[in-house]
C-alpha cells in the first residue's frame, strides 16, 4: 500500500501523510494509555493532565483554536439553545 501512495503523490505530500499518520499513532497512545492508567473496572477515564500535553504538542494549532473558541463561549450568555 505504501509503494502505491508513493506512486501518486508527490514527496511533500508523501511526507504530510506520514507526519499526520504518526501525529495520529501518538494521539491514539496517549488515550490508550491514559484510559489503562485510569480504568476503573466500569468505565474509560481520562485524565486530562496526561492527554492535554500530548494534544498541545502534536496539534499546537488546532489545540489552542478549540481552547479559544471554548474559553470564549464562557463568555458569551447561554441562551439555552445548543446551537448558539
Amino acid at each position: 500500500m505504501m509503494n502505491d501512495l508513493m506512486v501518486t503523490m508527490s514527496n511533500a505530500d508523501f511526507a504530510a501523510y506520514v507526519r499526520d499518520r504518526y501525529k495520529l499513532e501518538i494521539i491514539e497512545n496517549a488515550l490508550y494509555n491514559s484510559a489503562k492508567l485510569n480504568y476503573d473496572g466500569k468505565s474509560l477515564v481520562f485524565d486530562e493532565r496526561k492527554i492535554c500535553p500530548v494534544l498541545e504538542t502534536v496539534e499546537y494549532e488546532a489545540y489552542t483554536d478549540v481552547l479559544t473558541q471554548f474559553q470564549q463561549a464562557e463568555l458569551k450568555p447561554d441562551t439555552g439553545d445548543p446551537m448558539n
